[in-house]
Order: structure tokens, then sequence, then C-alpha cells
């Protein structure tokens, strides 16, 4: 269905074609884009072409923007829809073959891509004015939403971004089953046509770098590698330092885009590590597990370890990881408080880089913190390269736990030290009298080796430095907030690969990644030898043998009883008992015939002396 939702009767020269498919949350940015382009001294048409499906968002989204787009010089406006999904190659044909005859140039839209204000005009001007047949940009910037970055977009390519084209090539274009390498294909196309006439294309390059433009990624219908491609392809994408806010595309575009990945989780889960790197897969792998379909983050700080940063560097992780870099070597605790204010949660989780999540954990801390303050979970230790036992002693969590963001903040977060930061901190809670929660199960395995802040000498539990630490932790007179957070700086690492779990293709809407099924199978693989019986025990519970009561055999008892049994008789030494052989016994002897060991402390006397010494 074709509609005409404005038309001035005045010849458009450039047709703006904007395709659209599940950009529900994103296609705004094209029309704000449009709304400010500046420097235009022609007539243009605005022609819109999206199906009908849950994610739709034309024509109603064109109401607030139809009088500045008008405005604008735009003299007609078209929405093309329909209720089978549509390849892109045939939207680019249909938005051409409904275009105006007096359309010169045909400029390629993207609904998540906002562009420079100077986008139409040197486009036109260029097609138009000066007969090129092709014009691009070579230089440009993307934001991810994915990975919350910003990447240079810098190369000479045969096909680049904020793409344009005579019209009349577009307009010829035959219809292909292509899902990909839709704008080479078009280009090629151009190529064919021109062969006809003259020997090669005129090409326009821009190599200007506009900071007042950025395309975005994460809300769009493309490829699901572009987000592997930022760090694959380095002679193509750099990824840079800059943030939105170092783009001039005016307060209120920034803030909205900034909204956008804002994502509420219902966990952020922050990582300290240093040098433990051949503990990290197993720490990640079961973190990844625990999580499951849960909306959870995960911020990992490397706490000034090159070893670890290169451990990370082109790995591929969920797109829910995050990996920063602190130049300095601080502890663990100045990076919890450092990444806990970028946390995207009410809800933060500390958690060791040395450690292993049961797969129950990030669910009973999440439930833990709907009623409760703070959780502390159940763990079990294991030694460095021994089987894990489950039957052996629980313990609750003292550095791992989960609390609410907002009681952390109130209290100024943990202590900058170097260890036992985290006793002090619950020592502040316990005082506070926050409502506490220890779970029922065992959540965690605690790996005990040498290199752990409890084992170190430097660090460790009957270390000098712990002590003093707890001294100072003892004398405290106010259990209530420390005067201030302590923080340092970090930087996000990008050489790190993410892959997000739900993608789009041109097929089907919110689709599962095959990369990121296949990422997610190896991870589970890697996890499984951690539980393999060569290392993991599940301890054979002890036998109950259950106490057997004996029965009463009454009959045997009463018979006993009915039983006449004689009385023994006790033999009795006859004692000639005649006054003349009675022996007269003196005070002395009988002394001694009554307390035999004990000898006689009173020689000479004739009385007995059973008390202590008589002082005369």
């Amino acid at each position: 269905m074709v509609e005409i939702i404005y038309d001035s009767n005045l010849k458009p020269e450039l047709t703006v074609a904007l395709p659209v498919y599940n950009s529900k949350k994103i296609a705004w940015l094209a029309l704000e884009s449009l709304c400010n382009q500046i420097d235009i001294n022609f007539n243009w048409e605005l022609i819109i072409y999206e199906e009908n499906h849950s994610e739709s968002v034309f024509p109603k989204v064109l109401d607030q923007y139809l009088d500045l787009i008008k405005n604008n010089k735009c003299s007609r406006i078209v929405f093309i829809s329909g209720n089978e999904k549509v390849l892109l190659i045939d939207k680019w044909i249909s938005i051409a073959n409904n275009s105006s005859k007096s359309s010169k140039a045909f400029l390629l839209q993207a609904a998540d891509c906002y562009s420079p204000n100077k986008r139409l005009k040197n486009s036109y001007d260029k097609i138009v004015k000066e007969n090129y047949d092709w014009y691009d940009q070579t230089k440009g910037y993307f934001y991810s939403f994915i990975s919350d970055r910003v990447i240079l977009y810098d190369f000479n390519g045969v096909t680049n971004l904020n793409m344009g084209l005579k019209t009349k090539y577009i307009r010829t274009l035959p219809k292909s089953y292509l899902k990909r390498g839709i704008d080479g294909y078009i280009h090629n196309h151009c190529l064919k046509v021109i062969k006809k006439s003259r020997k090669k294309i005129k090409h326009y390059y821009d190599n200007v770098l506009y900071t007042d433009s950025v395309d975005t990624h994460g809300f769009n219908n493309i490829s699901i590698d572009r987000e592997v491609y930022f760090t694959s392809k380095p002679n193509i994408f750099k990824v840079t330092n800059l943030t939105l806010n170092d783009f001039t595309i005016g307060a209120k575009i920034n803030n909205r885009l900034n909204n956008l990945n804002n994502v509420k989780y219902d966990l952020s889960i922050i990582i300290s590590t240093y040098k433990n790197t051949q503990y990290l897969d197993d720490c990640f792998n079961s973190i990844i597990e625990s999580i499951g379909n849960k909306n959870v983050e995960v911020l990992i700080g490397i706490d000034s370890c090159m070893e670890s940063y290169n451990f990370v560097l082109g790995k591929t992780y969920p797109s829910n990881f995050k990996f920063y870099f602190f130049k300095k070597n601080n502890g663990p605790y100045i990076v919890f408080n450092s990444l806990s204010k970028i946390s995207k949660s009410d809800n933060i989780m500390f958690f060791g880089s040395d450690d292993i999540m049961d797969k129950n954990m990030v669910g009973d801390v999440i439930d833990g913190l709907n009623g409760y303050d703070c959780v502390k979970p159940v763990y079990i230790n294991f030694n460095d390269g021994d089987i894990i036992n489950i039957n052996s002693k629980t313990y609750l969590g003292e550095g791992v736990f989960g609390v609410k963001k907002s009681i952390f903040n109130y209290l100024n977060g943990f202590e900058p030290w170097m260890c036992a930061a985290d006793s002090d901190f619950m020592g502040r809670l316990y005082k506070n009298r926050h409502k506490l929660r220890y779970t029922n199960r065992i959540n965690f395995y605690r790996r005990i080796h040498k290199n752990g802040l409890t084992s170190r000498p430097d660090t460790g539990m009957s270390s000098p430095l712990r002590a003093q630490y707890a001294k100072l932790s003892r004398n405290k007179k106010v259990a209530g907030p420390l005067k201030i957070m302590v923080t340092e700086p970090y930087s996000l690492i990008n050489g790190v690969n993410y892959l997000p779990k739900m993608v789009y293709d041109n097929d089907t809407l919110n689709v599962v990644d095959p990369n990121y099924e296949l990422m997610l199978k190896l991870r589970k693989e890697s996890l499984a030898k951690v539980f393999n019986h060569e290392n993991y025990r599940v301890a054979t519970p002890v036998e109950k043998i259950e106490k057997k009561i004996s029965s009463i055999n009454y009959e045997k008892i009463n018979n006993l009883l009915n039983k006449v049994i004689p009385k023994p008789i006790p033999k009795v030494n006859q004692v000639n008992n005649t006054p003349e052989n009675k022996k007269i016994t003196t005070n002395k002897e009988m002394v001694k015939l009554t307390f035999p060991g004990k000898k006689n402390r009173r020689s000479g006397d004739n009385t007995m002396s059973f008390g202590g010494k008589i002082n005369k």
C-alpha cells in the first residue's frame, strides 16, 4: 500500500529513501537528522517503507516531526507498507519506483543513523550540480549500544557511509534475493549501466570526519557480524575512547541516546582480577552458566595487570560482560568502588575472579535482595588442584555478597585498603542493623591458592597489614558512612569481542545468534571439565545406621520371676569371742586401721586428728 502523506506539488530534485524494520526504539534518530539539515536550497522528498509487524512505528511516529520536515524544504512525503516481510533490496526498488520523476539524486538513509547536518546539501551539490554518479563518506563514527563504545570507521572502500547516487541508476536495479552485500550490489549495477556509455564511474569520496554525525549499532536490522568486525577488522574500524558526549549532535539527541543505553539490570556482578589468569575461564564460564537467561551485567576490573589485560584481548564474551583497566594497582576494593558507580542495577554483587559460581547463585542473590538489604551466600573451600567435595564444611561469604546499591552508596563503599575492607564493611552493615539474608544451600566454591589475598605473606590472615586494618576497624567510633567513596580512573578495554545473544536477520525477528550459541556451548563444555570425575567429587553420604530397639520378652521375664531361687547363705568365720581372747586396740592402731594409706601425724598422742594442722 502506498500512502501520500504530504505533497506540495513542488517538484523534488532529491529523494531520501528510508527503509525501516524493527526499529521502534531508534527510528526517531533518522527523522531528527532530517529536521536538522541546513543550507537546503532545493526541494526534496522523503519516502518510507515499513511492513506491518509488532514493532512498526510508521506512520504514527511522523506526527511529531511532520511540520519540522515540511518546513525544511521537504515537498513530498510517501509511506509504503505491506503485511509481508520484504527483503531490503526490494524496499530500495519499491522506493525508487515511487520516487518523483523530477528526482535526480537518491540518498540511502538508515533508520539508526544521525547524518551530518549538511548531508543533503553536500550530496545534492556533488550528484546534481557536479554530475557525480556516486557520493559517500569514507570516515565516520559508530556508537555501539551493545558494547557501549565509539568506533571510528576510516576506510576508502567500494561503498562507504551516507551513500547517494543518481536516481536513474536505482530505478533500473534488477531484483535479487541477496540478504547481505546490498550496497555493493547497487554499486556494481551502477558500474554496469555506466560502462555502456563510458568506461569509469564518477565516484566522489568525502574524506571529512564529521563530528555532528553518528551511526548507531544495536537497535537495527543489520548483519550479525558487525560487532565482531569492530575489533577483527582493524584496517576498517578503530575503537576509540570517545563517548556520546563528544559529538556535536545537541544535548537533546545526546540525552535521548544515553537514555536508550540505560538498560536496567536485575543484578550487577562486579569482579576485580590481578595475576590469576589460570582461573579466569573457570570463573567466567561459571558466571555465564549461573546467569542463564537472567537480566544481569558483569563488570570486570583488571587491577593494573598486563597479564590479565592480554588474556582477555581478542577473546569473545557475551555482550553483558564489560572489561575495564585500572592503571594503578590499589587492590580489589577500589576497583569495586569505582565500577559500582557505573553499574546499571539497583542490586550489586561482589565476586572473586578465582572462585567458581554454582548454577543457583545468581538466582538466589536476586531473590534474596528482593526482601533483604544484603545476601550472604553459603560456600565451601577447596584447595587449588584438589577435587571439590560438596560435603565439606560450609561458610558464609564475607568478601562475596550481594547488597542493595543504595545502601552501598550510603555507606560510601569499601575502605581503600589492600585487604580486610570487606570485613570492615560487614561490621558497619551489622551495626546499622540492616536486614541480612543467609542462603540455605551452597552458592559458590572458594579456591584456596598461594596468590590469594588471604594466603599471601603481605596480605594473609596472619600478616601485620591485615592486623593493622583490623585494629583500625575495631577502633572506629562511628559505624556510619565513610567520609568519601575512594575511586580510581579506568578505561574500557576495547580489544574484546562482544556477542549479543539476540540479533535480527532479514527473515526472522529476534533470533538467537548462532555464534552466541556456539560460544555458550564451548564455555559449558569447558565448565563441565571442572566438575568431572577427575577434579570434582560429590562425597558419598555416610549411611546412617538406625538403632535397633530390642523387643521385651515378657514371658521369659515372668518365668524368671515365678521361679524360686534360693537365697545364698553367706559363709561366716567362727571367732572365739570370749573375754580372754579379746584384744584391746589403742587409738593409734585404730587410726591405722581406718586410714591405712595415711600416716599418723600425731605420733605419741592418744588422740585422732582428721582436720588440718592445729596451731598451738
